[in-house]
């Protein structure tokens, strides 16, 4: 999948491309960078509604071709280096949202695989009431 950003596209134009081809995963944009398997704080979050390429002058269109092959870690620095947009991958688990960035290391579809386990309904044993 390419995700195409120019100056009109919105950060939840580009969550919503993502999601659609990761159901389980998601990412959430900053506006400070972070290292690998670092968190970033609730604080510096952007607002979904804002224009992707807004705070950086340098940017003007970008192009990221996302792969499932992919480590966690390089969609960020590709996010970073390509469209100045420092990102987060948020995986799912049951209800909640955790960031990924103790598994900095995984691909996307190992990241996505995992949180489709961990959102599955567990299997319902019945009780034995001979007992």
């Amino acid at each position: 999948m390419t995700l195409k950003i120019d100056r009109s596209t919105k950060l939840k134009d580009l969550q919503a491309a993502f999601t659609d081809m990761f159901h389980y995963l998601r990412i959430e944009f900053f506006r400070k960078p972070h290292n690998a398997y670092e968190v970033s704080h609730k604080k510096d979050m952007r607002l979904a509604e804002e224009i992707a390429l807004g705070f950086d002058r340098r940017h003007t269109v970008a192009e990221i071709a996302v792969e499932g092959h992919w480590k966690v870690a390089e969609l960020e620095e590709m996010f970073a280096r390509e469209a100045g947009l420092y990102v987060q991958v948020f995986r799912k688990s049951g209800n909640l949202w955790i960031e990924t960035s103790l598994t900095d290391d995984w691909t996307l579809e190992q990241q996505n695989r995992e949180g489709e386990s961990l959102s599955l309904p567990l299997p319902v044993k019945p009780i034995d009431t001979d007992r």
